[in-house]
C-alpha cells in the first residue's frame, strides 16, 4: 500500500522563480506559518489517497497516456495570493491558478479515469487549482488580504507523487513524472 498518493503539476523555471519572489518578504513579516519549500510547490491535479501497489503503477502508466493528450507548453495563470479555501476558515496562503481549457481537460480526464478505475475519493467540492505555499496551526486568527495579480507561465510535467508528513514539512516522492507532448 502506498499512502497519501497525488497527481500533480510541478511548478519550476521563471514561474517558480517569479512566484517565489512575491512571497520572500511576507516570509520575514509572519510567526507560526509554516512555509513550504518552494522546490515541491506543485498544482495538485487529483488527491487519490491510499492506493494498493497495482493501483499505483496503473495510475503511473496511465499518467503517461494522460500526458501525451496534452499539448505542451500548458498555459497557467496566476491570478492572486489569497487565503485558501476561504478567508473564513483559512488552512493555507495559496497561489490561485485560473482554470483554462488545458487544465480543465487534464483534470476531467484523470477524474473520469481514476472513477472507472475506482481509485480516489469522488469530487464533492469540485477543482480550484491552486499552489498551496504555507499552512496555519489550527485555530489560528489569520489577517491577509487577497493580493490580485496575473503572473503567466508554462508547464511542461505531470508527476505521480507520494507525499510523506516529516516534522520539517512534507516530502514528496515522485512515482513517475511524465513530459507533455
Amino acid at each position: 500500500m502506498i499512502d497519501r498518493v497525488f497527481i500533480a503539476l510541478p511548478i519550476s523555471g521563471h514561474l517558480l522563480a517569479e512566484l517565489r519572489s512575491k512571497t520572500v518578504a511576507k516570509q520575514s513579516q509572519t510567526t507560526g506559518w509554516r512555509w513550504a519549500r518552494p522546490d515541491i510547490w506543485h498544482i495538485t491535479v487529483r488527491w487519490l489517497g491510499t492506493l494498493s501497489d497495482d493501483q499505483a503503477a496503473r495510475l503511473a502508466q496511465y499518467c503517461h497516456e494522460l500526458s501525451a493528450k496534452i499539448t505542451a507548453p500548458m498555459n497557467v495563470e496566476i491570478t492572486s495570493l489569497e487565503l485558501y479555501p476561504s478567508e473564513r476558515r483559512p488552512q493555507t496562503l495559496s497561489f490561485i491558478v485560473g482554470l483554462n481549457e488545458q487544465m480543465l481537460r487534464l483534470w476531467s480526464e484523470a477524474r473520469d479515469w481514476c472513477y472507472q478505475e475506482g481509485i480516489g475519493a469522488s469530487d464533492r467540492k469540485g477543482f480550484k487549482p491552486h499552489i498551496s505555499v504555507a499552512r496555519f496551526p489550527k485555530g489560528m486568527k489569520i489577517h491577509f488580504l487577497s493580493e490580485r495579480m496575473k503572473i503567466l507561465g508554462e508547464l511542461d510535467t505531470l508527476s505521480l507523487f507520494q507525499s510523506e508528513l516529516r516534522e520539517d514539512g512534507p516530502e514528496y516522492i515522485s512515482l513517475t513524472t511524465a513530459t507533455f507532448s
